[in-house]
C-alpha cells in the first residue's frame, strides 16, 4: 500500500501527470492500493474511487505483509507509456487475483 501525501506543481497540471505516472507503476510493481487522503476532482476523474473503511481495512491486513519494492526506485515510464494505463484495469485484476 502507497499513502500519497502532497502533490504539488510549478506548472499547470504537471502534478496531475506525475500522479499518474507514480499509480502505473505503483501498479505494475504490485501495490495494492494509493490512499489519495482525499478524494479530489482529479483523483475522481483519474478513475480512482473512495472505498468503505472495511473494505480498506480488509486489503490492508491481507496485503501489510508483502513488503513492497525494496531498494533505490527507477523510472520505469514516463508519460507517454503511462497515458494508456488504465486504473480501472488494475483495480479489476486485484480483486481478480485476491479471490
Amino acid at each position: 500500500m502507497f499513502f500519497t501525501e502532497s502533490q504539488f506543481s510549478h506548472a499547470d497540471n504537471t502534478s496531475k501527470l506525475g500522479f499518474a505516472v507514480l499509480n502505473w507503476h505503483l501498479a505494475r510493481w504490485g501495490y495494492a492500493l494509493n490512499d489519495g487522503k482525499w478524494p479530489t476532482p482529479t483523483i475522481l476523474d483519474m478513475g480512482f474511487r473512495v472505498i468503505p473503511r472495511r473494505e480498506f481495512l480488509k486489503v490492508l491486513a491481507e496485503t501489510a505483509g508483502e513488503g513492497g519494492r525494496s531498494g533505490r526506485w527507477c523510472v520505469e515510464a514516463g508519460p507517454k507509456e503511462a497515458a494508456d494505463w488504465n486504473p480501472k484495469e488494475s483495480a479489476a485484476a486485484y480483486q481478480a487475483a485476491a479471490r
